[in-house]
């Protein structure tokens, strides 16, 4: 099984609600996050589905993640929102019939499971372990469900920072080229480069095909 990243050049979307969609300045936004596509919360017109993840008041969506709006003011929680987002549409629109295509999917994104919530992904991936080569399609639909509930929970900057820290390092016993802009869990100076550093070894994967799974789905422009 071949384990890189997923390069993806399409936008996912995300949802804003009503008030913020007026707030907010969406020329800026889609100039920064070039991989997103920001889309207005219609609620009232039932043929439009819902994007997973939608941000505002916090109002429940039968079929979407309600996420608060200060996580505009926060550069690396709306990094982990997007980088969750593009994993969850990934998976979302995978066909998984047997249960290769389970083992496969979960395969790429174990490592973003375990650093959100490492006791529920460590339990999933022991089950899956258990599966019969025979999985029904409920089972495997399942499956797929869990996985993509997880993906709907949050992470934080010090997880994100350990998983950053531990891929780098695994990454490092294969190339021996170290990256100096590359800083350790303990350097106090860390919080305030983890951004620029993730963006790098998101680089690095697409350039090497090295897997970076703290952040298993990257878009690449094409434009």
């Amino acid at each position: 099984m071949v384990k890189e990243n997923i390069i993806i050049s399409h936008q996912t979307a995300i949802g804003l609600e009503e008030d913020l969609w007026s707030s907010v300045k969406r020329a800026e936004l889609k100039k920064t996050y070039p991989e997103i596509e920001f889309v207005l919360d219609e609620r009232n017109i039932s043929a439009s589905p819902a994007p997973p993840f939608i941000i505002g008041s916090g109002i429940q969506h039968h079929c979407a993640v309600s996420v608060s709006p200060k996580i505009m003011d926060d550069p690396i929680l709306f990094w982990d929102l997007k980088r969750r987002a593009m994993a969850y549409s990934w998976l979302l629109h995978q066909q998984i019939e047997s249960l290769k295509d389970l083992y496969e999917a979960w395969y790429k994104l174990k490592f973003l499971c375990q650093e959100i919530r490492n006791p529920l992904a460590r339990i999933l991936g022991r089950e899956m372990a258990d599966l019969q080569e025979d999985a029904s399609s409920d089972v495997l639909d399942e499956f797929k469900s869990r996985i993509l509930s997880i993906l709907t929970l949050p992470s934080s900057a010090n997880r994100i920072r350990n998983s950053l820290w531990k891929n780098y390092s695994n990454q490092l016993k294969r190339t021996n080229n170290p990256i100096k802009e590359i800083k350790t869990p303990e350097d106090p100076t860390g919080d305030e480069t983890l951004l620029l550093e993730l963006k790098i070894l998101e680089e690095e994967a697409m350039k090497t095909r090295l897997f970076f799974g703290t952040s298993p789905v990257i878009y690449r422009d094409e434009g």
